[in-house]
Order: structure tokens, then sequence, then C-alpha cells
């Protein structure tokens, strides 16, 4: 079973030229976490508005725990956190989210980030975050 079912998933704001969403599918299955990483206006904020009940008006399915959205009681059972704006915009992502879990006392020494590293592997977070 998956935690959460997007299935083609069209999404365009009035007004616009584009789509904001085309044919987005994803899977997340239970037990597992999934960080939506882009550059801006890749979607990442709209997708998550369609997810949490925020935004109605696409097309496509969207699931959680089987239940189709929106369902009050569905949304009880995740987790959403969304970023805040960064106070550090020429961080990469991994560098970023390496300060977040340093601040936090869950990644080790800010200049070594070999505790970091073993924490992105246990939770495969992919090696995009040292590019982005």
């Amino acid at each position: 079973m998956n935690a959460l079912l997007v299935s083609s998933v069209t999404f365009a704001y009035e007004g616009a030229s584009g789509r904001a969403l085309d044919q987005l599918s994803l899977t997340v299955p239970v037990g597992r976490m999934h960080a939506l990483l882009g550059p801006n206006g890749a979607g990442k904020s709209t997708l998550m508005r369609i997810i949490t009940g925020q935004m109605r008006r696409y097309e496509g399915d969207v699931r959680i725990f089987g239940r189709p959205m929106p369902d009050a009681a569905a949304l009880l059972s995740i987790g959403y956190a969304p970023q805040p704006i960064s106070l550090y915009p020429n961080l990469t992502a991994f560098e970023k989210y390496s300060q977040e879990l340093c601040m936090k006392n869950l990644g080790g020494d800010p200049f070594f980030f070999q505790p970091v590293d073993k924490f992105h592997s246990a939770y495969n977070i992919s090696q995009a975050l040292r590019t982005m």
C-alpha cells in the first residue's frame, strides 16, 4: 500500500499561459519519506497545496492511504513540513540541509559532513542535494 498516490495530476493557474503541473504522478510507500526539490516555479508548492486539500480545481487523482482527497481524516495521518524562506541563499541544498541537521544536533560537526552523509544514506536522500 502507498501512503501517497498522485496520479496524472494537471493544474493551471487562472490566466496563466502554461500549466503548473502537467500529468504529474508519484507514489510514496508506507513508512517512507519523500522530499520535493526543484527550482522556483517547478510546482512543488502547488503540488503540496493539492495534496493537503488547499487547492481542489485540478485534474487527476490524489489518495492518502487509499482515500481520495480531500479527506480530513486522511490528512491527520501524514506529516507536511514546508521549508521557510532560507536565510542563506548561497548554500547548496546539501549545505542547507546539513546546516539544519547540525543546528538540531542531528548531523554532528558542521565542518565535517560524514555523519550527515550517513544520515542521508540511511534515508536514501539523493546525491542531487550536493549540486542543487
